[in-house]
């Protein structure tokens, strides 16, 4: 799946508020848009102008928690990166926004 967000992304390692040490959150302040992965394994994506929240939690660790940036046929992005493992077999998730289209993660 890949799909992204709204124009004017700011990138931050940041805590957002209530995020744990170690979190990273990447924002887009025109929008209020937010997403913060803490290394516990939960996520949320928030807008505080619209008043709504999609979260939820790996059930697992994470590793290799990362902000990055990059460009592909979409156009720049901004992405959280993080690593968790079932069963022993790892997965790589990444939460993404562009300036072209709306937030995403990938599986």
């Amino acid at each position: 799946m890949l799909c992204r967000a709204v124009s004017g992304v700011l990138l931050a390692a940041a805590l957002s508020p209530g995020a744990s040490a170690g979190a990273v959150t990447i924002s887009q302040d025109s929008t209020s848009l937010t997403v913060t992965v803490e290394p516990a394994g939960h996520f949320a994506i928030e807008s505080a102008a619209l008043g709504w929240a999609f979260a939820g939690d790996t059930g697992r660790p994470l590793s290799d928690l990362a902000a990055s940036a990059g460009s592909d046929s979409i156009g720049n992005y901004k992405e959280v990166i993080f690593t968790y493992s079932v069963a022993g077999v790892p997965r790589q998730v990444k939460i993404a926004h562009t300036r072209a289209s709306p937030w995403c993660c990938s599986w």
